[in-house]
């Protein structure tokens, strides 16, 4: 099912690469098997998962960044990983922050012990909101990337959406069944956005 969002993020992403060249639609691009590529790195005190199109062995598509943001699993979770290498072997830097700070939610979401009331209070947009803004500062001031495409996938869903209104950074989104949206937050949308949202 992500493999299936991840190609749909192309109608997003395309927009800020040219209509006849969007490698990250290639069904090949994306990797689902194998050891991650990227390199953990920590800027402006939050961890990141950063993958270069120069370590996917691409042809660089200068002045895009997309910026990944999670499900609950973090960036501790190969699968995503994997993502990011492939938005990278499509030719687009991209860079994962950790927004759990290093305590993502178990594998098994219905163990017991896993308190999903207390995780999400935990990381709320008050907790994670700065993560996000810290990260997209690193890619604009410190990258000198200006163009910012968001993918986010459940809980990073909706933080793909928060940024892309007013003037927080985001130059267009890409939302995966985005969790806990909130009405004022879709009528802030003030870019171009996609959602892949399942639904009866």
């Amino acid at each position: 099912m992500k493999a299936f969002g991840y190609l749909l993020a192309a109608s997003s992403i395309g927009a800020l690469a040219s209509a006849t060249d969007c490698p990250v639609a290639d069904a090949p691009t994306v990797a689902h098997q194998g050891d991650p590529v990227g390199s953990t790195e920590e800027h402006n005190g939050v961890n990141m998962y950063i993958t270069s199109p120069e370590m996917m062995q691409a042809t660089a598509k200068p002045g895009i960044a997309v910026l990944y943001l999670t499900d609950v699993f973090g960036i501790q979770l190969l699968e995503n990983k994997l993502l990011v290498d492939s938005f990278a072997r499509a030719g687009y830097m991209t860079i994962a922050p950790d927004m759990f700070n290093g305590i993502p939610a178990p594998s098994d979401l219905n163990d017991p012990s896993f308190n999903t009331t207390a995780f999400l209070e935990l990381h709320s947009p008050n907790a994670t909101d700065p993560i996000v803004e810290s990260t997209i500062s690193h890619i604009r001031e410190t990258l000198g990337i200006d163009r910012i495409a968001t993918a986010g996938y459940c809980f990073g869903g909706r933080y793909a959406l928060r940024f892309l209104s007013g003037c927080n950074g985001a130059d267009l989104a890409f939302a995966a069944h985005p969790s806990l949206l909130e009405d004022g937050e879709i009528s802030g949308i003030s870019g171009p956005a996609s959602v892949a949202a399942a639904g009866k």
